[in-house]
């Protein structure tokens, strides 16, 4: 296993030796353009996709109340944008939106009237060519990226000079190195920092060394929330799929039915104030941070 530390500044967990980043650049051409079918060719089951519609609502939810604009003259920046199901949310929005991922492979699968929002290609080119070309967001939407580079501080620095004042940056990470992962470990109920995955992540955040990353790189936390705590099937025998992996469907089929439930039975508000108070308390498989721009 890969050697871990603690980020001496912010207290985040990373790999001690990273690749370069021609390796990662193969790494990722490998994994996006050879293994492209195996990952996108799934199709949804409609509580899937409600799940991951409803996910974004929230998060757009407070995207948009931070900006306090009309959203027909808003801006949206999804950098790894994957399947393209935020362009969609957003574009359904009237927002203005551009897409930056390896391959455009998977938003054609899904979202096929949002593949011309795509630029394909490797994101930190497209990213540099943006620089370029003057551009500007009014939200920058980073989900299960910011895990994946060997750079954090360069990217943070990048969305800086892509975003303008009243800019909002929308981050989400897995919630590794927790609290409750820890004691879990240490009472034996899982027999390995399972959480860990390299090359694929490189640092592991928490909420509090995700607000502290964001400050030292002059970003402002306006708001974390928490999401649906899968981790607490890990306490039981009967639901623990890290000891039995058998048991991970099942798992993962409750939070489906429990996070759609939530969504679809309680205003946005009660719901941002639920998701931030497990977030307050380390609790959440993912973690989503809004950020303005220190002034």
């Amino acid at each position: 296993m890969a050697k871990i530390i603690q980020h001496p500044r912010d207290g985040y967990y990373e790999v001690a030796d990273k690749p370069d980043e021609a390796e990662l650049r193969a790494y990722y051409q490998q994994q996006y353009y050879q293994n492209e079918e195996a990952s996108y060719g799934q199709q949804y089951a409609e509580e899937e996709l409600r799940f991951k519609n409803h996910k974004i609502a929230l998060k757009a939810a407070v995207a948009e109340q931070l900006l306090g604009k009309p959203s027909a003259e808003a801006t949206l920046l999804d950098i790894g944008c994957g399947e393209g199901f935020v362009l969609k949310a957003f574009a359904d929005r009237d927002w203005q939106v551009l897409g930056l991922d390896y391959s455009d492979y998977g938003c054609r699968m899904q979202n096929p009237d949002l593949a011309d929002r795509i630029r394909a290609g490797n994101i930190y080119d497209n990213l540099a060519d943006l620089q370029r070309e003057g551009a500007h967001y009014d939200l920058i939407w980073l989900d299960n990226v910011l895990e994946h580079v060997t750079d954090v501080d360069r990217l943070l620095a990048t969305c800086r000079q892509l975003a303008q004042p009243h800019s909002v940056l929308c981050i989400t990470v897995p919630n590794d190195f927790s609290s409750l992962q820890e004691q879990l470990l240490a009472e034996g109920k899982i027999d390995r920092e399972f959480w860990v995955k390299t090359p694929d992540h490189l640092a592991y955040f928490t909420a509090p060394s995700l607000a502290k990353t964001l400050e030292a790189a002059g970003w402002r936390t306006e708001k974390i929330l928490g999401d649906f705590p899968i981790d607490w099937f890990l306490t039981n025998a009967h639901t623990n799929y890290i000891a039995d992996r058998s048991k991970g469907k099942a798992a993962h089929q409750s939070r489906l039915w429990l996070y759609n439930h939530l969504a679809e039975r309680n205003a946005p508000e009660a719901l941002i104030a639920f998701y931030e108070s497990l977030a307050g308390v380390g609790m959440g498989r993912n973690i989503t941070g809004f950020f303005r721009q220190l002034q």
